[in-house]
C-alpha cells in the first residue's frame, strides 16, 4: 500500500469514526431529553397533587366551617319561631295553650315570622 492509499484510508476510517462518534453523541442527547422530559413531568405531577392536596385540605376546613354556621344559623330560627309562638300563646294571639305544634301549625308560624323580618337583617333582628 502507498502511503497515499494509506492516508486516504486513514482519512476515510476518521470520516467513519466521526460519523460514529457524531450518532453516538446524538443517540446520547435524545436518551438524555427523553429521561429530562419524564422528571419534569414526574416533578409537575407531584407539585400538582401537592398543590391539589392542600387546596382539598383548604375546602375541607371551609365546608366545616360553613356547615356549623348553617347549623348555628338554623338553631338560632328554630330557637326565634319557638320564642315567637311563646310570645303568641302568651299574647293570646294563638288559640293554643301550650307550644308544641303539629308540623303543619309550625309552618304557618315560620311563614308570619319570616314576613315580620325586615329584608337584610338577621334572624335575632327581626
Amino acid at each position: 500500500m502507498t502511503k497515499v492509499a494509506m492516508l486516504e484510508s486513514l482519512i476515510l476510517k476518521m470520516d467513519e469514526l466521526k460519523r460514529k462518534c457524531a450518532e453516538e453523541l446524538r443517540d446520547d442527547k435524545e436518551e438524555l431529553a427523553r429521561r429530562f422530559s419524564k422528571k419534569v413531568t414526574a416533578v409537575e405531577r407531584r407539585t400538582e397533587e401537592s398543590y391539589l392536596g392542600r387546596k382539598n385540605e383548604e375546602l375541607k376546613v371551609e365546608l366545616a366551617t360553613w356547615r356549623a354556621k348553617a347549623l348555628r344559623s338554623e338553631n338560632e330560627m328554630k330557637a326565634a319561631l319557638q320564642r315567637l309562638c311563646e310570645l303568641e300563646v302568651s299574647a293570646g294571639i294563638s288559640a293554643h295553650d301550650r307550644v308544641s305544634l303539629t308540623y303543619e301549625q309550625e309552618d304557618e308560624v315560620r311563614k308570619r315570622y319570616l314576613t315580620r323580618l325586615k329584608p337584610g337583617l338577621g334572624i335575632g333582628q327581626a
